[in-house]
């Protein structure tokens, strides 16, 4: 019987060093990535050139990959034609593992590449580049039978719906109110991120807002994730408050791009709404 447990014990350690040691490997390619992803949020004039040269030298498929989803991004905000960058995409490696079969947590890992592939088709759709939109769209299509049960993933159809005309806004009041689709999956750590998205798409679309939706749209105005969207939705000024507040809005904005990333053995990002 101690024989038994021994080897127990010993089967169970193997497969958490064994777990450590891949979240490491991780950990050594992220540090770059969000580098990445901070030249966007604070605009620096050479932030095409900090993704094209970390795609450039980064070795893991995975990680080029989520780089080329920052790049649309840059390239957009930059004036340059995002077609280069869209056509190397393949979200293949942050999707599936080995035997090319779906990998659930591969894919939890990457929620912040899908939460940024939302950022782009709102910022292409209020661009009306729709080339942008159509790759962006047809990247995601190519595995959405694998991924379309992820809450993240609905949101990204369901924005591209509102772009092309839907006025059906029921699925972000509900995700808003934490009502999420049967069935749905969702990063805990990001699913406050994707309420805001909701309740911004909301107020673009000029829905009625409660004071709770007000405020929420306030808060995620000292956010540079926030920042971002709010500002290619054209609604930023209108919820942006800065009098009596500037402490805390800089303090939110400093944390916002190590919330969105990664590395889950970080601490948890702020879920500001469950």
């Amino acid at each position: 019987m101690g024989d038994i447990i021994f080897i127990v014990l010993i089967v169970v350690l193997a497969f958490m060093i064994f777990q450590n040691v891949k979240l490491f490997k991780r950990s050594k390619h992220v540090k770059d990535y969000v580098a990445c992803s901070d030249a966007i949020f604070d605009d620096r004039e050479d932030k095409v050139d900090v993704i094209k040269a970390y795609i450039d030298k980064e070795t893991d498929q995975e990680f080029r990959n989520k780089g080329r989803v920052l790049l649309v991004y840059a390239d957009l905000k930059s004036g340059v034609d995002p077609k280069g960058a869209i056509s190397a995409l393949d979200l293949k490696d942050t999707i599936v593992g080995k035997k090319d079969k779906f990998d659930a947590q591969k894919f939890e890992f990457n929620s912040d590449t899908y939460f940024w592939l939302i950022l782009d088709l709102i910022k292409a759709h209020t661009m009306n580049d729709q080339d942008t939109v159509t790759g962006l769209v047809g990247a995601v299509d190519k595995y959405r039978d694998m991924i379309e049960q992820d809450l993240v993933v609905k949101l990204f159809y369901a924005v591209d719906d509102v772009f092309k005309g839907s006025d059906e806004t029921m699925f972000f009041k509900d995700l808003w109110n934490g009502n999420y689709p049967n069935g749905s999956t969702y990063d805990k750590r990001l699913v406050g991120f994707y309420k805001y998205i909701a309740i911004s798409v909301l107020a673009y679309k000029d829905e009625e807002m409660s004071e709770e939706m007000i405020g929420d749209l306030e808060s995620f105005t000292h956010m540079k994730a926030g920042k971002l969207v709010m500002s290619d939705l054209g609604i930023y000024e209108r919820y942006h408050k800065v009098e009596g507040d500037e402490d805390e809005a800089t303090e939110s904005e400093e944390d916002t791009s190590a919330e969105i990333h990664d590395d889950k053995e970080d601490k948890e990002p702020l879920e500001p709404k469950e």
